[in-house]
């Protein structure tokens, strides 16, 4: 069973009790297709370059045309304004996005506790 766990602009965010470190995104879009093959590539290009800090949630199964799992991070303390490394690698991630036809209008960045920080809210990344 779900549970809700966050609400925003762009859909509602569940929690499986069963899989507490995955969360369900559920989009008011007509269809997820698009932002989850995003966040798929975006979690790709950072994985494969070995960042320090900066981390892409692992993306999971589509469930439908509405809805897509993702592993579930720490969301109580945001990253405003990025300095020293994080910089410079959320420089650099951002380019490789751009080499790779990606654009982010708009993201948000979490600090977690073992200190690297993860990007999320992929509904306003495009494809070119």
């Amino acid at each position: 069973m779900n549970i809700e766990y966050n609400r925003g602009a762009s859909g509602v965010v569940f929690v499986n009790k069963q899989q507490p470190g995955i969360i369900v995104k559920k989009t008011k879009k007509s269809c997820i297709d698009q932002e989850y093959e995003i966040h798929k590539s975006c979690y790709n290009i950072c994985t494969n370059n070995n960042y320090t800090i900066l981390r892409i949630p692992k993306v999971h199964e589509k469930h439908g045309n509405k809805m897509y799992a993702m592993e579930k991070i720490d969301d109580r303390e945001m990253v405003t304004n990025p300095d020293g490394i994080l910089k410079e690698e959320l420089g650099n991630y951002l380019e490789h996005l751009v080499k790779n036809g990606i654009i982010a209008f708009d993201y948000e960045l979490y600090l977690q506790s073992d200190g690297t920080v993860y990007m999320i809210d992929f509904d306003r990344f495009v494809k070119k």
